[in-house]
C-alpha cells in the first residue's frame, strides 16, 4: 500500500472504509445491558413508573409543548417497553432472590386481586415449591473482582483489528492510519491500541473472538439488531444516523 490514502488504499484491496470508520469512536452505539446486575428490581420498577408517568403526559398538550401528543407518546411507549422487557430479563440475573420475589408476587395479588380470581396462581406456585422450584441455591461467596467489563468501544476496535488483518501486514498502523484520516487529528497511535487490545478481557483476546466480534458489529452495521435484545430500544445518535442512511438505500 504505497499510493493514495490509506482510506482509498484500503477501498482498493476490498475493504468498507465507511463500516471501518463507523467502528471508530468513544460513545457506545448500543444499550449496555450486561450492567442490569448493577440495578435493583426497586430501580427497575420505579424507572417503569416514572416512563409509564412520562407517557400519560402526552394527555397534557400544554405541558409537553412544543413537543406534539404523538411524537412525545412514541418517544415513551418505546422507552416504557424497553424497560420492561429489561425488568423481566433481569430475572435470569436474580434467580438467587427468585423466592422472594415470589413471595412479593403473591402478596401483590392477595392485595388486588379476589380471593378467588388469584388462587389459581397460588396453586402454581405452591405446587413448584413442593418441586423445589425456584431452586434454593446456596449463597455464593463474593467473587473476587477481575476488574471492568470490557468496553464497547475496545470490542469495536478488536472488531476493527480482525477486520483488516487480513489484508494488511500492518493492521495496527494501517487501522490508526485510517482513523486519524477520519478525526483529522493524530488520536490513535498504533503501539497503543496493541497494548490497549492486549490488556483487555482475556476472553477477548483470541483470534475467534475478534471474528465474533467483528460478525456481531458487521450485523449491527447492517441493522440486524436480533442478536442485540429481543426487544425494541432506545438508539443511540450512530444508530439513528445509520437507520436514516439504510432507509434512503431501501
Amino acid at each position: 500500500m504505497t499510493e493514495g490514502t490509506i482510506s482509498e488504499r484500503l477501498q482498493k484491496h476490498g475493504l468498507d472504509v465507511e463500516f471501518l470508520n463507523w467502528l471508530e469512536g468513544e460513545e457506545d452505539r448500543l444499550p449496555r445491558l450486561r450492567a442490569v446486575y448493577k440495578l435493583s428490581a426497586e430501580e427497575l420498577a420505579g424507572a417503569v413508573r416514572a416512563a409509564a408517568w412520562l407517557r400519560q403526559l402526552c394527555c397534557q398538550p400544554s405541558v409537553i409543548a412544543p413537543e406534539g401528543p404523538d411524537e412525545w407518546d412514541d418517544r415513551y411507549r418505546l422507552l416504557e417497553d424497553f424497560l420492561c422487557a429489561v425488568l423481566k430479563e433481569s430475572a435470569s440475573y436474580r434467580i438467587l432472590q427468585m423466592n422472594s420475589d415470589l413471595e412479593s408476587l403473591e402478596h401483590v395479588l392477595d392485595t388486588l386481586l379476589s380471593k378467588s380470581a388469584w388462587k389459581k396462581y397460588q396453586n402454581d406456585i405452591w405446587d413448584l415449591r413442593r418441586r423445589d422450584q425456584p431452586p434454593r441455591l446456596p449463597k455464593m461467596p463474593a467473587r473476587r473482582s477481575g476488574g471492568k467489563d470490557e468496553s464497547e468501544e475496545t470490542g469495536r476496535m478488536r472488531a476493527a483489528i480482525a477486520y483488516v488483518k487480513p489484508l494488511s501486514g500492518s493492521p495496527y498502523s494501517h487501522l490508526a492510519e485510517c482513523w486519524n484520516e477520519k478525526v483529522e487529528e493524530s488520536k490513535y497511535d498504533p503501539d497503543r491500541i496493541k497494548s490497549r487490545l492486549r490488556k483487555g478481557h482475556y476472553l477477548n483476546r483470541t483470534e475467534d473472538a475478534a471474528e465474533r466480534l467483528l460478525d456481531h458489529w458487521k450485523s449491527v452495521y447492517s441493522f440486524d439488531l436480533r442478536y442485540v435484545f429481543h426487544g425494541p430500544f432506545p438508539l443511540s445518535q450512530e444508530l439513528e444516523e445509520l437507520l436514516k442512511i439504510r432507509r434512503v438505500q431501501s
